[in-house]
């Protein structure tokens, strides 16, 4: 397995199955196994932040909620949630560099894999359109889907960096890891033990059988028959060391940041480290998920609305404003301002700290005190 099918084992992989180096194998797969977890950390993150977006639809410029809202936000398909859909469709974007979005009746399905004929001056065509075992018997145009790419040239080229240089690292590390935890002894088999005449298998079974046991278990007594002694040389300097078993977890941290790096994410989000969680936050949001829901808004309003439904306020956008937690009591004052200076209504600000919005048409009006009013408006004349 190279690391073209490792990143396939990624982006497939379900919400809560981590590539280990168990699950990738214990040969030339597990030296790229901490680079896969790093990836598959980092990704993870992304999808689940851009699942949390409400993909907003417009009508006459004013927000609607219809079959299209319900489509992206509630039920895409018989069998995926809009967060399952999102999460999908982030993964494989980021991870293969493209994804395909197709219509099935009222329903959308994230493709598996597909054939591309690409045209000059004409819409490219997808045939071959598959999705688990069902293959589509069709052929789909480009304005006919959802094709979205991610065409960061850096990533691959950060990728197959930290790929050769952690694969030095960790067979070095290896090596010392294992001599120095490893079981080393010496066999003592004196002339009269060797002139026994079931010697030969005596010695096989010893061997192959009785030592494998020894070594393997953490309590355990050693059988010798008579002219044999054998003498442990694993003790004092050959222990393993503190600084060898956390050289895995420096490679680990470094496999992490660099994949962080690659993918515009802050280190400190994917390290889980809580000190400046805001700016870390901020700093994701504006360089890594803005351009990715900017990406899908622009896909979804060019494929799914015409362009007379566009001039006229028709449109669709990835709306990220609700991916920071707010603590209502610690912004009051902020709210009062908001609402004071007619830039939001009470339902707007409803809406962006995650409350019901308000059946009552007072709820939806913008109003400003008289503190903002213009000086020819404001203040009482007895003139």
């Amino acid at each position: 397995m190279g690391l073209r099918s490792l990143l396939s084992r990624i982006m497939n992989a379900k919400s809560n199955e981590v590539i280990s180096i168990k699950t990738v194998g214990y040969d030339d797969e597990a030296r790229i196994a901490v680079q896969a977890y790093a990836i598959q950390v980092v990704v993870e993150i992304l999808a689940a932040l851009v699942s949390k977006c409400e993909i907003k639809t417009y009508r006459d410029g004013k927000s609607f909620r219809g079959e299209e809202w319900y489509l992206f936000n509630v039920k895409p398909n018989v069998n995926q949630t809009a967060v399952q859909f999102k999460n999908e469709l982030v993964r494989k974007t980021l991870v293969r560099g493209e994804s395909l979005v197709v219509s099935a009746g009222k329903q959308i399905i994230c493709a598996d894999s597909w054939s591309t004929q690409e045209y000059a001056l004409y819409p490219n065509r997808f045939s071959q359109v598959a999705r688990g075992s069902f293959t589509f018997q069709k052929t789909f145009d480009m304005g006919d889907v959802l094709y979205l790419t991610y065409s960061n040239g850096g990533v691959r080229q950060i990728l197959t960096e930290m790929l050769d240089e952690h694969n030095r690292f960790l067979e070095t590390a290896s090596s010392t890891y294992v001599k120095s935890g490893g079981q080393k002894g010496i066999l003592e088999i004196t002339p009269l033990a060797q002139g026994q005449p079931d010697f030969e298998e005596k010695f096989d079974v010893l061997m192959n059988n009785y030592f494998k046991t020894y070594f393997d278990a953490k309590n355990a007594v050693l059988p010798l028959w008579g002219g044999m002694k054998y003498t442990s040389q694993t003790a004092g300097e050959t222990k393993r060391t503190v600084s060898e078993a956390t050289d895995y977890i420096s490679m680990l941290n470094d496999a992490l940041e660099k994949a962080a790096i690659a993918f515009n994410v802050s280190p400190a989000i994917v390290k889980g480290n809580v000190e400046n969680i805001s700016e870390a936050l901020s700093m994701t949001l504006t360089s890594a998920v803005d351009p990715f829901a900017k990406m899908l808004s622009d896909e979804i309003t060019a494929k799914r609305y015409t362009k007379e439904q566009v001039l006229r306020g028709c449109y669709a956008k990835v709306c990220t404003n609700n991916l920071k937690h707010l603590d209502v009591l610690e912004m009051a004052n902020a709210v009062d301002k908001l609402i004071a200076s007619g830039f939001y209504s009470t339902n707007e600000l409803r809406e962006k700290t995650g409350e019901q919005r308000i059946p009552e048409a007072w709820a939806d009006k913008h109003t400003r005190t008289k503190n903002y009013e213009t000086i020819e408006g404001g203040g009482n004349s007895n003139e």
